[in-house]
């Protein structure tokens, strides 16, 4: 068996793997009509079915066989098994990649950044979430934005990890992105410089009807600086809480934001392959249980930002005001292959407070709201909606 055969037959198991889930519940195996089965009206409702789950292994390679000897231009083989195990891997979950040896051979890019993160999506990557005053926000990008080429390089032929290095390197680097604006049909080439990152402190506003604290991440320290802010509120007032363009953190930090506002239970649960789930409960050190809660959330609110939503909502008893959150609370691992490159797939996926995949379906909003209007004017906008909500009710 030729060396190619041998690297088929050796990631198939991978490919199988991961994109099981994806498949249909249709027996994956049937066999094909036989002459007897034409014949016979009677025998074409009877399917017969190949019980050796290694039985298609033999039409895939018979198909990469004639992908090499009939094809019309002389196809790379490597880069058509690639391509296919890494469209695999995103169809599963678009943070998932596969990295060759050169890959890993890669010195790190830098610490300076655009300042976004992108989700990988085939052919393009939309835009999840863009730190405030950082270069992509400057440049007018804003989260659900389309991206498909960065320097002039098409998303569909790089993995996710890759996409993600392309948005480093060294302070001061310039890099070109090719994105397609809200409501625009024509692409728009925007040059975006790198810089080290100065994350804003959390955002406060108040006034005598209420607060709102925006959270735009969850890194090390933002517990603190939220219960610095916390302190300041009076507990009869109600609290705004802003998890909008939020990606970033640890699970630490948000598990310590919810005991500062929830009551005991569960604050999330943790799912592995082969391994028992972990549960992550709540120890609450002086709640604000009785504070009246509204939680701002969108498709830009993802990973342990979900999960907080879902424990605030849960055992915090906010509402939650906006739209359904990313569905994106996973955790990566990289698994060594043999030949030394690398996968780095999703290896855990996490359940909230109140059931929700957060890994899947995220976190549902109780109020949908499309536009929350002007930053400035967000703590007014939430407050009087809030108002007209409670009036509404008494008046029914």
């Amino acid at each position: 068996m030729n060396p190619r055969n041998w690297l088929v037959l050796g990631t198939l198991p991978i490919v199988l793997g991961v994109t099981t889930p994806l498949w249909s519940p249709l027996p994956p195996w049937s066999s094909s009509a036989s002459t007897a089965t034409l014949q016979d009206p009677k025998a074409a409702s009877k399917k017969e079915v190949n019980l050796d789950q290694l039985a298609g292994l033999s039409d895939l390679q018979d198909i990469l066989d004639l992908i090499n000897d009939r094809y019309v231009e002389v196809p790379d083989m490597e880069l058509v098994i690639k391509g296919g195990i890494q469209s695999a891997l995103e169809r599963s979950h678009p943070f998932n990649s596969w990295l060759n040896a050169s890959d890993l051979s890669e010195e790190d890019p830098g610490g300076a950044s655009a300042g976004m993160t992108l989700i990988k999506r085939g052919i393009y990557a939309s835009v999840l979430t863009v730190v405030p005053g950082g270069p992509a926000d400057r440049a007018g990008l804003r989260p659900g934005e389309v991206i498909r080429r960065l320097n002039g390089l098409s998303l569909n032929k790089i993995s996710a990890w890759k996409m993600q290095r392309l948005t480093r390197g060294p302070e001061g680097t310039e890099i070109e992105v090719q994105r397609y604006p809200k409501d625009t049909v024509e692409p728009v080439k925007t040059i975006l410089k790198l810089e080290t990152i100065k994350f804003p402190p959390l955002g406060f506003q108040t006034s005598s009807r209420g607060s709102l604290i925006t959270l735009s991440d969850l890194r090390a320290g933002r517990d603190k600086e939220f219960n610095t802010l916390l302190a300041r509120l009076s507990p009869n007032q109600p609290l705004i809480l802003d998890l909008r363009n939020n990606s970033e953190g640890t699970m630490e930090v948000a598990l310590n934001i919810a005991n500062l506002l929830c009551s005991e239970g569960l604050f999330a649960t943790l799912r592995s392959t082969n391994k028992p789930n972990v549960n992550l409960t709540l120890t609450p050190s002086s709640p604000r249980s009785s504070m009246k809660l509204i939680v701002l959330q969108d498709s830009s609110t993802s990973g342990v930002a979900e999960l907080l939503a879902s424990a605030l909502k849960r055992h915090g008893k906010a509402k939650t005001w906006g739209s359904q959150t990313a569905g994106l609370g996973v955790a990566l691992g990289r698994i060594p292959l043999s030949q030394g490159g690398a996968l780095e797939i999703v290896m855990e996926r996490w359940t909230g407070a109140g059931r929700e995949e957060v890994d899947q379906t995220g976190v549902k909003a109780d109020k949908p709201i499309k536009d929350f209007g002007p930053q400035d004017r967000l703590i007014d906008f939430i407050l009087d909606t809030l108002n007209d909500t409670v009036q509404g009710s008494k008046a029914s």
